[in-house]
């Protein structure tokens, strides 16, 4: 088997590139999504595709939506990137904040 995991370094809002034609790649991640104020919010979203930053969502948004107040959470998010596809987990902030935790890449 071919199969190669890693836990490269990545940032959020950055796009990345599956250059490979003949793999597909697992993407992993935790995210810490935080909002201290009522009217805050914190989402991420893992996306992909050729666009450049990808633009087809292939992950549920998740996060903290307005109203909410001292939220805390740390979310999980898991999505395929096809060969030749480019990828990135966008994050969206309204007096919130995400953090990346880990991030794993996992190529089948």
């Amino acid at each position: 088997s071919n199969k190669a995991y890693s836990m490269p370094a990545r940032a959020l809002n950055t796009t990345y590139a599956n250059s490979s034609t003949a793999s597909c790649l697992m993407v992993m991640a935790t995210v810490r999504c935080a909002v201290t104020l009522a009217a805050g919010t914190a989402y991420v979203q893992g996306r992909s595709g050729s666009a450049n930053p990808p633009t087809i969502s292939c992950s549920g948004l998740v996060g903290i939506q307005a109203g909410l107040l001292n939220e805390d959470n740390t979310y999980q998010i898991v999505f395929v990137v096809g060969t030749n596809t480019n990828y990135i987990i966008t994050s969206s902030t309204t007096n919130g904040t995400t953090v990346l935790g880990q991030w794993w890449e996992l190529v089948f």
